[in-house]
């Protein structure tokens, strides 16, 4: 019978971080966070480009709506900037970890874009004499 002996491991060795004391991620971590910002712009674009055709076609249509200009404006700059994001992420040669601080800087977007536009649309007023 073989007798087990234990014994203390040696600590893992640190890695070398910047200089800032944080380590960085492994690569395939950093490239499927990529692929996730990625469909989160894709997603917003869309979101962004239905609410666009909502204030700008549907609510004038359907309800008589009248949406404000400054709501159709952010709208606008919203779908703008998120399709160049998107298109960003896929094509450009841009190293990954950059890529990934447009995912902050989609979701600052998204925030500060939809706070402009919160009231909803009010209808239009009814005269007496149409009524």
């Amino acid at each position: 019978m073989t007798k087990r002996v234990v014994a203390p491991r040696f600590p893992t060795p640190a890695t070398p971080a910047s200089g800032n004391g944080a380590a960085r991620l492994p690569d395939d971590v950093v490239d499927e966070q990529v692929r996730r910002v990625w469909l989160f712009s894709g997603i917003s674009a869309f979101m962004w480009s239905f609410g666009l055709v909502m204030d700008g076609v549907a609510y004038p249509a359907v309800l008589g709506a009248t949406v404000p200009r400054s709501a159709l404006v952010v709208d606008v700059i919203a779908v703008i900037v998120t399709l160049t994001i998107f298109v960003t992420l896929r094509y450009a040669p841009i190293p990954p970890r950059a890529k990934v601080d447009a995912g902050l800087g989609l979701m600052l977007l998204n925030v500060f874009g939809a706070r402009p536009i919160r009231p909803w649309p009010t209808p239009r007023r009814c005269s007496r004499r149409s009524i």
